[in-house]
């Protein structure tokens, strides 16, 4: 299989480049980590309050 140049030249509007891609995964991934312990902290401090002393 020969993947001719002229496919990467044709459209670089709508082929992003991998830096960026990558960019926006990372970006993602930490969002969900984010959002992942915020989740776990609330979950403490429910659990916490409502747990007897």
């Amino acid at each position: 299989m020969q993947v001719s140049p002229a496919l990467h030249t044709a459209s670089p509007q709508t082929i992003p480049p991998p830096e960026l891609l990558l960019l926006v995964v990372l970006l993602l991934v930490v969002l969900l980590v984010l959002l992942l312990v915020v989740l776990l902290v609330l979950l403490l401090v429910v659990l916490e309050v409502e747990a007897p002393p």
